[in-house]
């Protein structure tokens, strides 16, 4: 234990479902969110409403349904 190829295994940094791949730069890991309803570092942030009027920006990727 205690490698850093077992970081998502040890500490689970994905939230609300999402899948952690291990990746070579920082922060060592990269959390799979699509599907989740959640997006960001952690799929910790709720995907916004497309009928939102207050939504500003690009729509996350992670957050489209198909």
């Amino acid at each position: 234990m205690g490698r850093r190829s077992d970081f998502c295994s040890r500490s689970r940094p994905c939230q609300n479902e999402g899948s952690c791949s291990q990746i070579s730069s920082e922060p060592g890991f990269k959390c799979r969110c699509e599907g989740t309803g959640f997006f960001g570092t952690y799929c910790e942030i709720p995907c916004p409403k497309t009928n939102n009027p207050h939504f500003q920006g690009q729509f996350p990727y992670e957050c489209i349904v198909i």
